[in-house]
C-alpha cells in the first residue's frame, strides 16, 4: 500500500489542514499510513498534536537540504510506495482515492 508522507518546516496551520484531510481517506485496515517527517525547530504542541494524528513523526535537524531532509522519509516508510506531500499542499480527494 502507500505511506503518505508529509515533510514540514514551519506550516503549523498547513500541516493540520493537510493530515485532517487526509485522514477520512487513509485506509489503514490496509497498510497506509500518515507519516510526519518535522524540522527539530517545530513547536512542541504541534508535534505532540502530530503523534496523536499521524502513524509515525520524526523530528530532524533541516540543514538547508531539501533533498537530504527528505531522505529519512524511507526509513521511516513501511510501505513500497510513498507518495510525498509537503504540509503547505493540498491533495485532491479524487487524487487520494484513486491511488
Amino acid at each position: 500500500m502507500i505511506s503518505f508522507a508529509i515533510t514540514v518546516k514551519d506550516e503549523e496551520f498547513e500541516l493540520k489542514r493537510l493530515v485532517l484531510s487526509l485522514l477520512p481517506h487513509i485506509r489503514r485496515d490496509m497498510g497506509e499510513e500518515i507519516i510526519v517527517l518535522a524540522d527539530n525547530r517545530i513547536p512542541f504542541p504541534l508535534l505532540d498534536w502530530a503523534t496523536f494524528h499521524a502513524d509515525k513523526v520524526k523530528t530532524v535537524e533541516f540543514r538547508d537540504d531539501f533533498a537530504a531532509f527528505k531522505n529519512n522519509i524511507l526509513e521511516m516508510s513501511r510501505n513500497k510506495w510513498i507518495f510525498q506531500i509537503d504540509a503547505d499542499e493540498v491533495v485532491p480527494f479524487t487524487v487520494i482515492d484513486r491511488l
